[in-house]
């Protein structure tokens, strides 16, 4: 009896180990406790990151925006790390308090918009001039946003809705393009559950890696 119970105890850490790894890698790695405990959307350097799923910023960490112009609905800890990666982002925040919070940080080639209206959120993407390599989708008013994107981003770019699982209307608008869609499923920043970000990728997406070999993981086993 002795022997059978020493045994069924030596038993349960190898069981455990692989959920007790992945635990390491998601607050540890990625630093998911720090996130929920700062109520900021950050890396576990603290610095800022896109409050989407972790697949989803994987991703967008393999690629190389030092000439891309961004615009993005709904401004936060992604336009700070966006910024740090691209040439131009415009953000669009009709939270007041918010806005002036992202306003204050965000360097010169991060324009923060404060539209006074819903029409002149939406329309806030008409506002600069030409079209842009990445339309971001993350803030309010997000199926008539979808619908003014649509002439907005470059054939060669792409849109990125977050929530998407939530938001089928938005994915329909997105449909009345022949995109290739990519759903980024799993956990993210500052929330204890699952869901989707996704990438509409126009037909002649022509983003280059910023690496030579890819996919390169930025969170180690």
């Amino acid at each position: 009896m002795k022997c059978e119970k020493e045994g069924f105890l030596k038993f349960i850490p190898r069981i455990l180990r692989p959920a007790i790894r992945n635990f390491r890698l998601l607050n540890a790695g990625y630093g998911h406790f720090r996130t929920m405990r700062q109520h900021a959307s950050v890396d576990r350097d603290g610095n800022p990151i896109p409050w989407y799923t972790y697949p989803a910023i994987e991703y967008v960490k393999q690629l190389d925006l030092s000439e891309r112009v961004i615009f993005e609905y709904g401004a936060g800890y992604s336009s700070l790390y966006y910024a740090s990666r691209c040439k131009r982002i415009i953000s669009v925040e009709d939270n007041p308090e918010w806005y002036q919070v992202i306003k204050r940080k965000a360097p010169p080639n991060c324009e923060i918009l404060r539209p006074n209206t819903q029409e002149e959120y939406v329309r806030a993407i008409d506002r600069p001039p030409g079209s842009f390599d990445i339309v971001i989708i993350d803030g309010s008013h997000r199926e008539l946003c979808c619908q003014a994107a649509l002439d907005r981003v470059k054939d060669t770019g792409m849109i990125i809705l977050d929530n998407s699982d939530m938001l089928p209307d938005c994915v329909r608008v997105l449909a009345k393009k022949p995109f290739i869609q990519v759903d980024m499923v799993g956990f993210g920043p500052e929330n204890g559950y699952l869901w989707a970000t996704s990438f509409f990728l126009a037909r002649g997406f022509d983003f280059k890696a910023c690496h030579a070999k890819q996919p390169t993981l930025s969170v180690g086993p």
